[in-house]
Formats: structure tokens, sequence, C-alpha cells
């Protein structure tokens, strides 16, 4: 940081606030800090903040700055202004703890850089514009925050928790907690740190979108059941609850969404955790009498190997509504057989698959598709982010359980009578989450070699292909695609 900038502290902003001879109502910036440190007058620090800054705390945010505990927990839905309450809130609570030190943990070292860092510095900046200094200097190697009047406030990521082993801290604030795959770690580690002798006041602030009842949600849900739940705190805002998003978003919060993840995201709802990957899911909801059509194109949607093979065929009608209409689930079955299987399949149908998506790990059977099949447009998945299984998972879910309208994801009806255990409808209600030692419901799936390999298949297919239709990049039944990374002069572009 340069020197001029007016977060380093100066002489004259050390100076410009002290109190006048014969003023007895002026009081110095050193005075103030231990008088409201010493009173835990929250109300008072806040004032000052939101004098310097021109912050005015939402209704949310006033109960979370003002609650009287040690561990206090936000839950909200994106957009609420939970991470910019928690940076606030940090400020206080140095303001009230003279020559303590504090940490604020954010989930990747980008986003303490480039969400959390420039709160901070809007808050220190005003301050020191108004001569109440609270940063004397940062550090951009080290990631800290030197004080006026001593201690200091390192920034960290998830990642480095335990770099902050052996400090003794005033308090430690977690930003979107449950993006840790060990929040409950994460937690723990900190809360340890916080035991400064020296400070007015402890503080463990976490503020999060909700990923279930689980990590620290589920904690706080616990603690508050016991004998000293006054020193658990917690609270729940919605996106909608913030009057400053502009209408258009809010709007657009509502595409693209299951239920279930609208309600977690956007209205910030801790739901209770389900061991089946799709709760939503039922015959009565997702069955359609369909038979192929074969004035409609049809999608293959394919999970390679050789011992548990999965070969899946579904048309789009045209509302955009995708059906699953027939399927081929062999065992133990040689890869020469499966193309010879799926070829006269495809030849019974009368005409090529419009698309064909298949997991990326298999390329020579991806190969032999796109030569097979010369007009068909083959997804190959082509990066981690699209192969991610849980990234797939929301995605049928959206599918599935659209907040607005029917399901856009159908199982026709006589898939729903078969008793193969690894078939479509047997696999989508058989699909779980990995449960651990206490019983706890993991982010990980079950991974049975039963019914894993069918949804496999289809969250290609939903990623690829029924997903993308909505954003026209591709259009089903008139063979023309915008495909970037397509080279060869097979396909034609639109």
């Amino acid at each position: 940081m340069s020197k001029a900038s007016p977060s380093r502290a100066t002489r004259y902003d050390q100076t410009i606030n002290k109190a006048a001879p014969g003023l007895p109502r002026s009081v110095s910036w050193a005075s103030f800090r231990d008088d409201v440190g010493a009173r835990r007058d929250k109300w008072r620090a806040l004032q000052l903040v939101s004098a310097a800054t021109g912050y005015s705390p939402l209704p949310h945010q006033m109960r979370f700055h003002l609650a009287d505990a040690r561990h206090r927990l936000l839950v909200s839905g994106v957009g609420a202004g939970k991470t910019l309450a928690s940076v606030v809130e940090m400020a206080l609570c140095l303001i009230m703890n003279p020559g303590c030190s504090a940490a604020f943990v954010s989930p990747t070292f980008d986003s303490v850089q480039n969400i959390i860092l420039p709160e901070w510095l809007r808050i220190v900046d005003g301050l020191a514009r108004m001569g109440c200094p609270l940063q004397l200097r940062y550090s951009k190697s080290q990631a800290k925050a030197d004080l006026v009047g001593g201690g200091f406030l390192a920034l960290r990521s998830f990642d480095r928790v335990d770099n902050l082993r052996g400090f003794t801290l005033c308090a430690v604030n977690i930003d979107e907690s449950e993006v840790s795959m060990r929040p409950d770690y994460v937690f723990q580690t900190l809360n340890d740190r916080v035991r400064d002798p020296k400070a007015n006041l402890l503080e463990v602030n976490v503020t999060t979108t909700p990923k279930g009842l689980r990590g620290v949600p589920l904690m706080f849900t616990q603690r508050r059941r016991t004998a000293d739940r006054g020193d658990w705190w917690a609270g729940r805002a919605t996106s909608m609850e913030n009057p400053h998003l502009p209408d258009e978003f809010l709007r657009s919060l509502r595409a693209g969404h299951s239920t279930r993840s609208y309600q977690q995201e956007v209205e910030g709802k801790i739901l209770q955790p389900s061991n089946v990957v799709f709760p939503e899911v039922n015959r009565e909801r997702h069955s359609m009498p369909w038979t192929y059509d074969a004035m409609l194109p049809y999608v293959l949607a394919c999970d390679f190997g050789y011992s548990n093979p999965y070969y899946g065929f579904a048309q789009v009608l045209p509302d955009g509504t995708a059906v699953i209409f027939d399927e081929w689930v062999p065992n133990e079955c040689p890869e020469e057989i499966q193309k010879d299987t799926v070829l006269k399949m495809c030849r019974e149908l009368g005409k090529d698959p419009e698309h064909i998506s298949g997991d990326r790990a298999v390329p020579r059977m991806l190969s032999w598709m796109t030569a097979q099949f010369p007009r068909a447009y083959v997804h190959r998945m082509r990066t981690r982010e699209q192969q991610a299984i849980l990234g797939g998972i929301e995605v049928m879910r959206t599918l599935l359980d659209p907040l607005d309208g029917p399901p856009r994801l159908l199982i026709a009806d006589k898939l729903w009578s078969s008793e193969n255990p690894r078939g479509v409808a047997r696999a989508i209600m058989g699909y779980r989450w990995k449960t651990t030692r206490e019983g706890l419901i993991s982010d990980e799936i079950y991974k049975d070699n039963i019914t894993d390999h069918a949804i496999d298949s289809w969250r290609y297919a939903s990623q690829s292909v029924f997903a993308a239709q909505d954003s026209g990049a591709f259009t089903l039944g008139k063979n023309q695609y915008a495909d970037p990374f397509q080279k060869s002069n097979r396909y034609r572009r639109r």
C-alpha cells in the first residue's frame, strides 16, 4: 500500500480529534476505544463506523451486530449482505479491543484478496479520514494488517488455518464456512484461538449460505439445545431482504434453480438432510406414457466400461421436456458386443442419434461414436468442471424439480416398471450420499456400482444437452450447432 493511502495512520490522524481544552464532552480516539470496550458498547462503535463509511445496517445485519453472544452465525441467501456485515463486525471488535489481534478466514486466497480485503480497506480508510485510525499499515506479502494501538488482523484462506495455531486472538470471523470440505475442523481450530485475556469481548462470527443441516449450522443447532444456548446466536436472512439488489437480479434468481437449491441459495433455509440424492423424485410426478416418436430426434446417453456399462435413449419434446424412453443395461460386456448392440438399437429407431454424451475417460469409445455417427454431435465432457459430479447433480435436480413449472426430465412408464436395479428408475430412487462413521451425511456420492452408472449417463446428458438447449447453444432436430471446440467440418455451425 502506498504511503499516501489514508488507511496508513499519520500523526494528523491521531491528533485531529483530541479533546480541546475546556470541552469536557470531547473525547480522544484512544479514550473512546477504551470506553466503548470497557462498557461493551457495540452500539456506539457501530454509530462511529456508520458515520465514517456510510454503512447503514439492514435489520438482519443489525441483529447480527448487536447479538450478545460469543458465537454467532448468520445464514442468508446470496447478495443479502452477510460478508459486508462480517467485515464491519470485525472492525467493531477491533475498535473495542485495542492492542488485541484477530483473524478473518475466507474460502480461498482470491476471495480474501478480492472480497474481504477491499471492504476492510474501505472501512479503515473511512475511519482514518475522520481521525479515528484503526489500521497502521497493511502488508500484502503477509496478508496482515498492523493496527493502531498494537495487535494485527490476519487474513487467511481455509487451507491456511493451521498456520494460526499458537496465536492468541480476540476474534475470528469465518466467511462462507460451508464451502470448506471440513467446516467443523476449520471452526474448532479457530475457536480454540479466541482466548485473549486482555480482550473486552471475545467473538467467533460465522457467515454462510447453508448447504443443509451439516457443518457449522448443525453445530449451532446442537449447541442451542444445551444449557449454554445463550452463548450461541443464529440468524437468517433471504436475498430479498436486501433492498439494494436490482430487481433484475432478484428475478434472475428464479431461473436455473431447483426448488431445493432456491430454498438454500436464495431463502437461506437450513434444510433437513436426506441420504437420498434426489428426494424430490417419485413415479407419480416423474413418469410419462411415452414410446419412440420417429418425427423427433433422440439423444444417446452413455457410461462406458466392461463391468457395468449403461446406454440410455431420450427424446426432447417440442416444449423442452426430455423423456427417457429406453435403455440397455448389460453386465460384464465386451466393447465389441456393446458397439454391435448400440448400432442395432439405433438402426431399429430408423436414424442416428442427434446428440451423444459420454465419459471423457474412455476416449476410444467416444472416437468410435464420432466415426460411426458422423451427423451426431458427440459431447465429450471436455473439462473437469463439466465432469464434476456435484455440479451435474444440481443440473439434473433443476430439470427434475424446477422452481417454476412442471419437471423437465421424465422417465417413460415402462422403465418405471423395470425391476433391473441398474435401470434409471431404480437408480434415481436409490442414488445416495455417503454417511460418515458418526452417522452424518457427507457431500460425497456412495458409489455402489449399481445406481451410479445410469445417473452418470444422464448427468452428462443433462449438462451438455438438456440444460444447454435453454441457452440456445444447441437446436435439437435441426442439425445446427454452435460449438467453439469442434474443428471437424462434419459439424455444421449455426
